[in-house]
């Protein structure tokens, strides 16, 4: 995540790059996984 390079290339495929420490991305992890959990569930998206 230090290199530009990096930074630019998730910048030009829309992504927020940005370093989380493992305490702060199991946090974000936390956060994020029941409202996703919920979208593929009313989106009724299945495992092929």
């Amino acid at each position: 995540m230090d290199s530009p390079e990096v930074q630019r290339r998730m910048l030009e495929q829309g992504a927020d790059p940005a370093y989380l420490n493992a305490d702060q991305f199991t946090k974000f992890l936390a956060g994020e996984m029941p409202r996703w959990t919920k979208a593929v569930k009313q989106a009724g998206a299945k495992l092929d």
